[in-house]
């Protein structure tokens, strides 16, 4: 109990995340004379691959660990139950097994688990049982900081962007006030060159109390909306803002908009009905930049996969008209038993973006292989559709709701199935195969064949025809080829008009 309360004590003088987990690991080693401890993180899930922090020989390295056989749920794991992926030389010289000891958040939910190296871990997890036990509630405080942390750095890094692409005046401050980070439209709207300038003025606000009240909302309410304020730039000119904030991770988000020409005209017209449309202007603009930012934010994402793998944007371009031009003769003729809405069109053009986007677990050795792949790197590859699947799939059920998420994810897990039943991952056969992957699977080909490749020329328009009709109700549906045949011009088209 003495060593556990030493190691507290020095835990907390510590100031860094990092600096607490590398002395937390080196303690742990030192305590149960183990010559390697390993600190997970669940960030997504608690089975299959998680990031975890590895210290041996007196250093701490990143690493990824994918459990080969098991769940995370064992309290002793052999290490040939588990594969370490590290960009440094993880030695794990002696270790047979490991201790496992789980760590859950406040609500029993998994966050986390520290793994001891031991040739006796039963041993090791029953004499400790009650340090373990405290160790893990350690834990939970530095692993919920430290994700909370990088959760923060993701976001300032989205807004960030979001910011300057869209010219959106978007700020971010602490409790106090004080500004943390400022688009540069905000800059921009405000006179100032910098954040120093910033937050050295005294007279930004006109009214400081009444920003000081907005403040208080914030962190009261968690938000407000179209909060009315007057702001006096760096030239000495006033003008009239409605700011809309959230309190999120002990920071405030928001966004001015300007409205001083509309309030200008209010009160010269005296005219509900400018309020009105200028509110839905606003709606209206909101809207269409919620889309834009959406599919912008699709199309950085899955061109992760497309630029590891030597594709061009023009690939993802094509893939999108391809599987529009396709679901959109399905809408029209109907010649399924079930019918599909019109919306369902814009939603597997935004989706099919996403259908490779597992490639990015490929390793380079395996995706960028000029020759033919082995047996084994070929049952590597083929996990790419698995991987984009729980990625999708996860992300999906963060958002609490059906989105355009799980339309992508279902053509990531399925876009190599076949309609004979010889595909992959799961060797589904005719209808049991989703159509989006169907009419996915028909694009990603037709591409792919008409495409230069390091290990071929590209095909001409006829001769990848003749390839799909050859494989119609056998790789392909014989549905969806009869269809494609009535608008192969306008895949040409599609294929000109998007060169690689």
């Amino acid at each position: 109990m003495k060593q556990y309360l030493y190691l507290c004590d020095k835990l907390d003088k510590l100031k860094t995340n990092k600096n607490k987990i590398d002395f937390f690991l080196n303690w742990t080693r030192s305590q149960f004379e183990s010559n390697c401890a390993l600190l997970l993180f669940f960030e997504a899930t608690n089975t299959g691959k998680v990031r975890g922090l590895l210290q041996s020989n007196d250093s701490t390295v990143e690493v990824s660990l994918t459990l080969k056989n098991k769940p995370i749920s064992s309290t002793i794991l052999l290490k040939d139950d588990i594969r370490i992926e590290s960009e440094r030389e993880v030695p794990l010289d002696g270790t047979i097994s490991f201790a496992y000891i789980p760590v859950n958040s406040h609500s029993e939910n998994p966050i986390g688990a520290l793994l001891i190296g031991s040739k006796d871990p039963e041993d090791l997890l029953k004499v400790n049982a009650l340090e373990l036990k405290l160790l893990s509630l350690k834990l939970r405080d530095i692993i919920s900081r430290e994700t909370n942390t990088k959760k923060y750095d993701d976001n300032l890094k989205a807004l960030i962007l979001l910011g300057d692409n869209f010219e959106l005046p978007i700020y971010i401050t602490d409790i106090e006030g004080h500004f943390l980070f400022a688009s540069k439209s905000f800059l921009s709207l405000t006179g100032y060159s910098n954040l120093i300038e910033l937050n050295s003025s005294r007279g930004l606000f006109k009214d400081s109390r009444k920003r000081k009240e907005e403040i208080e909302t914030i962190i009261r309410k968690g938000f407000v909306r179209n909060y009315p304020l007057v702001l006096t730039s760096l030239d000495g000119s006033e003008m009239e803002i409605m700011d809309n904030a959230v309190f999120q991770e002990g920071k405030i988000t928001g966004i001015f908009f300007d409205i001083t020409d509309y309030m200008k005209q209010k009160r010269e017209l005296s005219e509900a009905l400018e309020m009105q449309e200028f509110l839905n202007d606003q709606i209206f603009n909101t809207i269409r930049l919620l889309q834009k930012t959406q599919v912008s934010a699709i199309k950085a994402l899955a061109r992760l996969a497309e630029f590891r793998d030597q594709e061009t944007g023009n690939h993802l371009q094509r893939i999108c008209e391809y599987t529009h031009a396709l679901a959109s003769e399905v809408y029209r003729l109907n010649p399924y038993s079930f019918k599909i809405s019109r919306g369902y069109q814009n939603d597997i053009y935004v989706s099919s973006m996403l259908h490779d986007i597992g490639k990015v677990g490929i390793p380079d050795s395996i995706l960028l292989k000029p020759g033919k792949l082995t047996r084994e790197e070929w049952d590597v590859m083929k996990k790419h559709t698995l991987w984009g699947w729980e990625t999708l799939v996860q992300a999906d059920r963060e958002m609490g709701e059906q989105s355009f998420l799980t339309l992508a994810a279902t053509i990531a897990l399925n876009h190599h199935e076949r309609y004979d039943g010889s595909g992959y991952p799961n060797g589904l056969r005719g209808e049991d195969i989703p159509l989006s992957a169907r009419i996915t699977a028909v694009a990603d080909v037709y591409d792919a064949l008409t495409t230069r490749r390091p290990y071929k020329e590209a095909w001409s328009h006829e001769r990848a025809t003749e390839e799909l009709v050859k494989q119609r109700g056998l790789q392909f549906d014989a549905v969806l080829i009869d269809i494609y045949l009535s608008i192969e011009d306008r895949f040409h088209e599609i294929r000109t008009r998007f060169p690689d």
